[in-house]
């Protein structure tokens, strides 16, 4: 997420080689401001992307060591045209146990869902929010003396403090407590928990009843790149909580090619 500001300013102290480590499949620079040159990834400013891997200045780092193989198989093929080798052998325990004993990736279809725009201007969805405290309390229920991390993620900060609200009002006991965290994928980016529950927020319908249009940190290429952080941040298990016929039918143009063929294949986890 470094801007191409914050690179020339270090770029002019150097004398001899400058060397970046990142993944210009991932989140590019926010900036309030829009324009290319602070919001454009610095690998995208290099002409670095997928579509120019054998670009001379740069070496790929292609073992994935974070996650399960399924989970890996999400979005290595669609972001990394399927050069990525994931190096974790066998399954967890964590896999075997419920909720969703033996699955390591699950979509959670939730068709009831409503989205409701916030005096902020950003979203939430209460029946998707009310599902994933449910899923907390499985997790507690079957194992409340664990050691595994759980993050809930989601793309807007109004669903992060309803989440947050609802998880108060719990009251779980501060060692189930302290494993969950909850942030906006932003904020994930770089992060990782052994358990991910992706909320996608965005459904068919407002709570007004009107239809509803997909938001736009869903769309073109950093929309891809919003959902390929998404995924990629489960090491063991991985629940999207969504509409699965929403997503298999996004109404518009604003999502690419790439993020539709990804929605379609998490449509094949639904329970």
């Amino acid at each position: 997420m470094l801007s191409t500001p914050s690179l020339i300013a270090l770029a002019s102290k150097i004398t001899k080689r400058l060397i970046l480590v990142g993944d210009f499949q991932q989140l590019s620079p926010i900036s309030l401001v829009k324009s290319k040159i602070l919001t454009d990834s610095v690998f995208e400013l290099s002409d670095i992307n997928i579509r120019h891997t054998d670009h001379p200045a740069m070496y790929q780092l292609l073992n994935q060591r974070r996650s399960n193989k399924e989970i890996v198989d999400l979005f290595n093929d669609t972001f990394y045209k399927g050069k990525l080798v994931s190096k974790i052998e066998g399954s967890s325990k964590i896999i075997g146990e419920a909720p969703y004993a033996g699955r390591a990736v699950v979509l959670r279809n939730i068709s009831n869902g409503a989205v409701k725009f916030t005096k902020g201007g950003t979203r939430q969805n209460k029946k998707f929010a009310e599902s994933i405290i449910d899923l907390l309390d499985d997790f507690y229920d079957n194992d409340p003396d664990g050691s595994f991390t759980i993050g809930v993620i989601t793309p807007y900060k109004g669903e992060v403090a309803l989440l947050r609200a609802l998880k108060m009002e719990r009251k779980y006991p501060e060692s189930f407590d302290s494993r969950i965290k909850i942030g906006t994928i932003h904020t994930f980016q770089g992060s990782e928990c052994d358990v991910i529950i992706f909320d996608m927020v965005d459904c068919a319908q407002l709570e007004s009843g009107k239809a509803s249009r997909i938001g736009r940190l869903y769309a073109g290429k950093e929309g891809e790149r919003l959902l390929n952080v998404a995924l990629s941040r489960a090491k063991h298990k991985l629940i999207v909580v969504c509409d699965q016929n929403y997503i298999k039918n996004i109404p518009g143009n604003t999502v690419t090619d790439r993020t539709r063929r990804v929605f379609r294949d998490l449509s094949r986890y639904s329970v």
